[in-house]
C-alpha cells in the first residue's frame, strides 16, 4: 500500500495527470502463482492450492487469457517504480481472529 500512496502523492504534485490508468507488480503473475506466493508468505500449506481453467466454467468461456494490467501509460508520467509482488506481500498482516 505504500507504493500506492507514494504513486498517488507524486501524481497529485504533477498535478494534471488524467484517465484511466492502471498500476500493478512489477511482477507479471497468473493467479496461480499469485496464490503460491501467498501461501508461501504466510505459511499456507500449498497442497491446499486447487489449479483450474476458466475455459472448464461457463461464466469464464469469453475471458481472455491474459488478463495482465499494464502500467506503461501510467509508469511515463512519474518517476516511482511499482513494487516487486513479495514487497508488496510483506506489508500485509493477518489480523488475529
Amino acid at each position: 500500500m505504500a507504493n500506492v500512496a507514494t504513486l498517488v502523492k507524486e501524481a497529485l504534485e504533477i498535478g494534471g495527470i488524467k484517465g484511466l490508468f492502471h498500476w500493478a507488480g512489477a511482477d507479471s503473475l497468473n493467479r496461480w502463482e499469485m496464490g503460491h506466493r501467498i501461501a508461501n508468505s504466510f505459511n499456507v500449506p500449498e497442497d491446499l492450492l486447487q489449479r483450474t481453467i476458466a475455459r472448464n466454467y461457463p461464466q469464464f468461456k469469453d475471458r481472455p487469457l491474459n488478463l495482465t494490467m499494464d502500467s506503461y501509460k501510467l509508469k511515463a508520467l512519474v518517476e516511482t517504480e511499482p513494487e516487486p509482488f513479495e514487497n508488496q506481500l510483506k506489508g500485509l498482516l493477518i489480523p488475529n481472529t
